[in-house]
């Protein structure tokens, strides 16, 4: 009924015009026929573009092999002119995402073009959420911020790094190279030249490239498509270690060898300043540990021999020895992430210059965690600071309190247990860490043997700290990493001893760290008079002043006056003598007497004889304020440094006078 009422109800034309509308109806129909079709738009294929004259292109790329638990990571750089300048293909556990994977590429893509030295660069990627996150400002929170706020960083410290985006099509080269990671051992790197089973890759680039500039009007160089090694043309890079300047300078395959030197095919890249000086003014300066960070990076890409000679200064210095202990863990945690061979293969000289103590110190930040992330770049926090931040947490947390001294007990011995547990999983699973530690540990049973045998053939002045620094048993150090438990294994091997046959392990254990402890620790501790020895016996009248450390003496000045009062006043009295030294006037009022008057003041030089130490080859410290020139230690170099400059000095000749000190033969870069 419905259905009829709807049909019913139907607008209707009239009859007479049934027969016009038809006809209309018709004609239209053969008028759409008879029309001409419009041909189809098809749009240009997107393929590689060539970046701008001075600038170069790095295109990434990654790949997922999600069988073998693998990715993959290409990277390709080109000039203007559509060569090859250089081409990486990596391989990389398998990360968490796919956007993670392709952050890494760009990440790497940054990294490769600073390695050559090249300053100028678009970085082009086929993933545009990865693309997106690099051009916002901002933190990104994404799963991949880090990697890209990273990346960020990376490309500030170039002249110009702009981050592009590009369809898959123009993107192949890129593409095949993170496909062909697969097959590589770890990373394969081609300058000039790729791969032949790339060649069809990039000659379809080059093909458009050379259409490209010939429609513009350029002159091409000869190019030949038969072979990769013809396309590409030869780049040497010459670089200029005492200005930090880089040029590198482009021939044509059928250029002649003179042409070498023409300017008209020189392009130079200047850097404003040498990294290594700006990273000797950084820790001079007392600058954030993120401003460190940076200058340690750039300085070491620079030129890593005088890196690692500057890494040592930081602790060497007499005056910054303590203000830039932080600084210095830092940087050679950041050597141990990065560079861990030439780390571990250098410890000796390192020990020479700092202390045994800080390489237990690397340790047991690294097994605690309290470094910067391998990805992420976080801030170091100190021994103390951690301490603090924990104290605090545990404040605010609410825990239930314990009562009995059992309970206590069971905390404690829990807390020790998962501390000697995260100590032998680090070792297990760390390869790195595992290196280093067994380095330090061969390093500290090399001295002590050496002790020993001095101490039995009466050369006591011959023994060095190694027994002093070596951690005692259940101290944080023995704790946290197990170290005397190694010492121990190594001086008093299994098969040393006929009795430790048939014992169990753990008993072999505990008998071996009580012999380090009774026949090695304690004889040469007692040989050297630490005042920790008679502090902790409280035998305060056998302390002998005069050979304690000035550091010490300041430690334990409270200690001291409270049991030892009557001969810690009178060492104090006789070392400070008659009268006090007078104090120079600051800069400030030397300044104001010079204007008051109606002068200039002069460049004047201010030597601290009263600072300087033992050592003859200690490097002074330099403050420059207006026209003083502050030298708060005397040493034979810097004094003749400011005889070669007519009395003046300057940071760049104290940094190089502080460097001819470390003999080249006592630090290699190893990685």
């Amino acid at each position: 009924m419905i259905r009829k009422q709807m049909r019913e109800c139907q607008p209707t034309w009239p009859l007479l015009d049934v027969g016009r509308r038809a006809c209309n109806l018709v004609e239209e129909f053969f008028e759409a026929q008879n029309r001409t079709r419009k041909p189809d738009i098809i749009p240009p294929p997107v393929k590689w573009k060539p970046p701008p004259e001075p600038v170069y292109k790095a295109n990434f790329d990654a790949a997922l092999f999600e069988q073998l638990g693998l990715a993959g990571l290409g990277v390709v750089l080109r000039d203007s002119g559509g060569h090859i300048i250089a081409a990486l293909s990596e391989k990389i556990k398998l990360p968490q995402t796919v956007e993670l994977a392709e952050a890494l590429a760009a990440r790497r893509a940054v990294l490769f073009a600073t390695e050559l030295s090249i300053f100028k660069v678009m970085v082009e990627g086929d993933c545009l959420r990865v693309i997106q996150a690099l051009n916002e400002q901002g933190s990104c929170l994404t799963m991949f911020g880090h990697v890209v706020e990273e990346t960020r960083r990376l490309g500030s410290c170039l002249e110009l790094c702009s981050f592009h985006h590009v369809k898959r099509e123009g993107n192949k080269l890129a593409h095949s190279l993170a496909r062909r990671a697969v097959l590589s051992a770890d990373v394969d790197v081609w300058v000039e030249e790729l791969p032949e089973d790339l060649d069809a890759v990039f000659q379809g680039d080059c093909a458009v490239v050379v259409s490209t500039m010939s429609h513009l009007g350029f002159s091409l160089f000869d190019i030949s498509i038969k072979s990769t090694a013809a396309i590409t043309a030869r780049w040497t890079g010459l670089r200029n270690i005492s200005s930090g300047a880089l040029s590198l300078r482009k021939i044509s395959s059928s250029a002649p060898a003179q042409d070498f030197f023409f300017d008209e095919n020189r392009v130079s890249l200047e850097v404003e300043a040498d990294p290594c000086f700006q990273f000797y003014k950084e820790f001079r300066e007392m600058k954030s540990l993120a401003g460190l960070m940076h200058s340690l990076e750039m300085s070491w890409y620079h030129c890593p021999l005088t890196t690692l000679k500057l890494i040592c200064l930081l602790r060497n210095t007499n005056y910054l020895r303590n203000q830039r202990r932080e600084e210095f863990y830092f940087a050679a945690i950041w050597l141990h992430h990065y560079h861990p061979k030439t780390l571990a293969c250098n410890l000796k000289t390192f020990a020479k210059f700092a202390c045994l103590k800080d390489l237990l110190e690397i340790l047991l930040r690294i097994v605690n965690g309290s470094t910067m992330k391998l990805e992420t770049y976080d801030i170091i926090y100190s021994r103390e600071e951690l301490i603090r931040r924990e104290r605090k947490l545990r404040r605010k947390a609410v825990k239930y309190k314990t009562n009995t001294e059992q309970e206590k007990a069971t905390e404690r011995n829990d807390k020790i247990n998962r501390m000697a547990k995260n100590a032998i999983e680090r070792y297990k699973y760390d390869p790195k860490y595992r290196f280093l530690y067994d380095r330090i540990s061969d390093l500290f049973v090399e001295l002590l043997k050496a002790d020993l045998e001095h101490l039995n053939s009466g050369w006591i002045e011959k023994i060095s700290l190694a027994s002093k620094w070596c951690p005692s048993l259940y101290s944080s150090y023995d704790r946290s990493t197990l170290f005397c438990e190694s010492v121990a294994r190594r001086l008093f091997p299994y098969d040393s001893c006929p009795e430790y046959k048939g014992i169990d392990e753990d008993h072999y254990v505990y008998r071996v760290r009580n012999r380090l402890q009774k026949e090695v620790l304690v004889p040469l501790r007692k040989a050297l008079e630490l005042p920790e020895i008679y502090m902790s016996a409280n035998q305060w009248n056998l302390l002998r002043y005069d050979r304690i450390s000035s550091i010490a003496l300041r430690n334990y000045r409270q200690a001291f006056f409270k049991h030892d009062r009557e001969r810690y006043l009178q060492y104090l009295q006789n070392v400070q003598g008659p009268e006090m030294p007078k104090t120079t006037a600051k800069d400030e009022v030397m300044r104001e007497n010079f204007e008051r008057n109606g002068h200039v003041m002069p460049e004047t030089l201010h030597w601290d004889v009263s600072n300087h130490g033992p050592p003859p080859l200690v490097p002074a410290v330099v403050s420059l304020e207006g026209g003083l020139t502050h030298i708060s230690s005397l040493s034979k170099k810097s004094f003749r440094v400011s005889l070669e400059g007519d009395g003046t000095l300057n940071l760049r000749a104290m940094m190089e006078s502080e460097i001819s000190s470390v003999d080249d033969s006592e630090l290699l870069v190893y990685d």
